[in-house]
């Protein structure tokens, strides 16, 4: 319990420096000790977007109460496979913030599922985007997507904010025979 008053600690630090703590290892202690790191941020941007700091907040606190269960992971189910990936927080807030409407945002979350470097598995990068909603002044989680495993992208968005799944990658067509046979020009 002590590297989760640390990790929060570290929080307030940033908090009332306006500085951001040391996250590198506030992170490692956190997730060694079996808590999933509540000092993941955004990657560096422009000016942070109001919104995306507000939401900032809520979305750790859901993330970090829904792994408590699983030593610090967080269970994701992925309905295309039917699995459970069991990942540890990267940053969130990265790519664009979504802005359904006033009180409806989805933000992008990246997360790793550590690999087994023993037996040769990578860590495989996975975004999730995560809606929030706004009731009674307090903004929750009330949907989740896999956006990308390792890359490949499941959806896409519309103009106004509303998921697009991608079509499916085209398998290369296969020959069947020889085909016919190619032109043979004539002699001048």
């Amino acid at each position: 319990m002590g590297t989760y008053l640390l990790v929060s600690a570290l929080l307030s630090f940033g908090a009332e420096t306006g500085r951001a703590a040391p996250a590198q290892t506030a992170a490692s202690t956190a997730t060694a000790h079996g808590y999933l790191s509540q000092t993941s941020t955004a990657k560096p941007t422009s000016p942070e977007d109001p919104l995306l700091k507000k939401l900032r907040k809520p979305l750790q606190a859901y993330l970090v109460d829904s792994s408590r269960e699983n030593d610090g992971l967080y269970a994701a189910e992925d309905p295309d496979s039917e699995d459970t990936w069991m990942l540890e927080l990267g940053s969130i807030g990265t790519g664009e913030l979504r802005k359904r409407s006033k009180k409806e945002a989805v933000v992008r979350v990246e997360f790793v599922r550590r690999g087994d470097p023993e037996s040769g598995e990578k860590d495989v990068p996975v975004l999730i985007d995560f809606t929030l909603v706004e009731e009674n002044k307090r903004w929750t989680v009330t949907d989740e997507a896999i956006f990308s495993i390792d890359g490949a992208e499941r959806f896409t968005y519309t103009a106004d904010h509303q998921r697009q799944p991608r079509p499916p990658a085209r398998p290369l067509e296969e020959e069947e025979g020889p085909g016919p046979a190619p032109a043979t020009p004539k002699a001048p």
